[in-house]
């Protein structure tokens, strides 16, 4: 420790002395970074690998304290400088809070008004926090550029995390002999790559999307999907009028290569951290939600589409100590998908018996459950605003959809129990069933005075951005369903997996931070297991979801 405390006063001191002499222009920066009388630390920063690395920060501090502040000499700005110094490894971080207020103090713009504990030890999580906030700034600063300014900032901005994701780079290698310490780094440069593909101010590195002797992307999200999502969310705060096609067209194929290779539930919990941004959670609920419903009724194999959203959503509300709710901002959003169900299953109701598989009954009880996830929160908005138009609107379809789930309800339990009573005992004593047979226009009965009263679809009220965006959205969706997907039947064992024909797009970043490539669709997991659907069984988790909603 008295070791420790002696470097640190040397540092302290040497910093000091390099200060006068800087101003008394009797040195330049580069010259503490040389051989000669004036070494302190041996090449330049970026270049330093030994122990002497952990004190660079220290020193930095104390020349800026001093009122030096330009890097040029050294080949550096602050800002790379400071990036570098909080993305690197465990083992050489000490004064990286020092070296954060002293550039806060000289009112630095990407670090105004951030939270710096001096007191405390860096760590990996505190220095990704500083790492994401000045990011943020780096972002907010590029957006409120004027135009000439942001022509000379954009480069700057991008050039700095080059050199950052450059260092990371060089920083893995160098941490391949010491293993526990590189598989802690490996997570935190997960963390920093996603900040960085989140921000959005310049492309990823393709090395972080490789596996490599030194890296390997996260398993779970390997394209940084949770990150492009939460950059389109970005996008969506800032009101950029593009972003909503953005995210779409981000996710969908997304969906797909995930469906190829069998990976929806790595899909399900990318798509619930990426709800963890307000504007996604808002996207999803009046825009992607009522997209797939529209197409989930109309493309039978749509069932595994809605399902893993459904689930996505289920999970997001849960939270992890609180359960959520839809709030009085989204609530447009939420009657908006509101109106999808009811149009969901007037749909269904059109559909001749031969049209209606057992993949819409499932798809009608994915309707429902969200239905019933949203019950609380549309409840809580009608009893505190009884008088507004959105209030009015949900107490009107709610009405219908109960109508519908209470003359449901009573079918399936009279169908239930009467295939229960019909069954018999065959000569072996053996219980036997007839067959179990639904009818249609028996489960959908109690919706036609609902719809004869409706005046007109408004979930299809061109007069909406949203409901084009929908719109558009389904189009998009039936068409790559009808055009690429595929259930192949495995003769073995009489199981089925849906995937995709020819080659599915990998969702990685969107084309303006990363290129796109492509797999075959049936490589790594030759697509999802379709269930062996049983009529019966669904029509009894029906029942289930009908009699709650009611």
């Amino acid at each position: 420790m008295d070791r420790i405390v002696c470097l640190e006063e040397t540092i302290s001191v040497a910093g000091r002395v390099a200060a006068r002499l800087i101003h008394a222009n009797l040195a330049g920066v580069r010259k503490f970074f040389s051989s000669g009388i004036f070494c302190v630390f041996e090449g330049l920063p970026r270049g330093i690998t030994t122990p002497a690395r952990k004190f660079l920060p220290l020193f930095l501090a104390t020349l800026i304290d001093k009122e030096v502040v330009d890097f040029k000499d050294v080949g550096a700005t602050t800002l790379e400088l400071f990036l570098g110094a909080i993305a690197k490894p465990f083992q050489y971080l000490a004064y990286e809070n020092r070296f954060a207020e002293a550039l806060k103090r000289h009112d630095d713009p990407y670090l105004i008004d951030a939270f710096i504990d001096v007191g405390k030890n860096p760590d990996y999580n505190s220095n990704r926090d500083l790492f994401s906030y000045t990011l943020s700034r780096m972002r907010k600063a590029l957006r409120f550029a004027e135009p000439k300014q942001k022509q000379q900032l954009q480069p700057q901005l991008t050039k700095t995390l080059k050199v950052v994701m450059e260092q990371i780079k060089q920083d893995l290698k160098l941490l391949v002999s010491s293993p526990p310490e590189h598989a802690n780094h490996i997570n935190f440069v997960w963390s920093i790559v996603a900040i960085i593909r989140a921000q959005d101010i310049c492309p990823v590195d393709p090395y972080f999307y490789q596996i490599s002797p030194e890296y390997s992307p996260s398993r779970q999200d390997p394209r940084l999907q949770t990150a492009g999502i939460l950059a389109c969310g970005l996008k969506l705060e800032e009101g950029n009028v593009y972003a909503a096609s953005s995210l779409f067209y981000l996710l969908w194929p997304n969906f797909t290569t995930a469906l190829a290779n069998g990976r929806l539930g790595d899909e399900q919990s990318i798509l619930e951290q990426g709800m963890q941004h307000p504007h996604v959670f808002s996207f999803m609920l009046g825009k992607m939600l009522p997209a797939i419903i529209r197409t989930a009724v109309r493309k039978p194999e749509g069932w595994v589409l809605i399902e893993t959203y459904v689930d996505a959503f289920e999970k997001w509300l849960a939270g992890p100590a609180v359960h959520k709710e839809v709030d009085e901002e989204n609530m447009d959003s939420a009657l908006t998908l509101l109106k999808c169900i009811e149009a969901g299953v007037r749909h269904l109701q059109s559909l001749d018996i031969t049209d209606l598989h057992t993949e819409h009954l499932y798809t009608l009880i994915q309707m429902f459950k969200l239905l019933n996830l949203l019950g609380p929160s549309l409840s809580a908005y009608v009893i505190n605003n009884p008088t507004s138009r959105n209030a009015e609107s949900i107490t009107q379809i709610a009405s219908s959809l109960a109508e519908f789930s209470r003359a449901a309800g009573s079918y399936i339990s009279d169908l239930l129990e009467g295939n229960r009573r019909s069954s018999v005992m065959d000569v072996s004593g053996t219980q036997q069933q007839y067959p179990f047979t639904l009818d249609p226009a028996r489960l959908f009965e109690g919706m036609p005075l609902a719809i004869q009263e409706r005046r007109r679809d408004p979930v299809l009220d061109r007069s909406s951005s949203s409901s084009e965006n929908i719109d558009s959205f389904s189009a998009h969706m039936l068409r790559e369903i009808g055009q690429g997907w595929i259930t192949i039947d495995n003769n073995n064992n009489g199981s089925a997996t849906l995937t995709v024909k020819g080659p599915a797009t990998r969702g990685g970043p969107p084309p303006s931070t990363a290129s796109t490539t492509s797999v075959p669709a049936t490589q790594s997991g030759l697509g999802t297991p379709v269930p062996r659907w049983d009529a019966k069984t669904l029509v009894s988790r029906l029942r289930e979801e009908v009699v709650n909603a009611d």
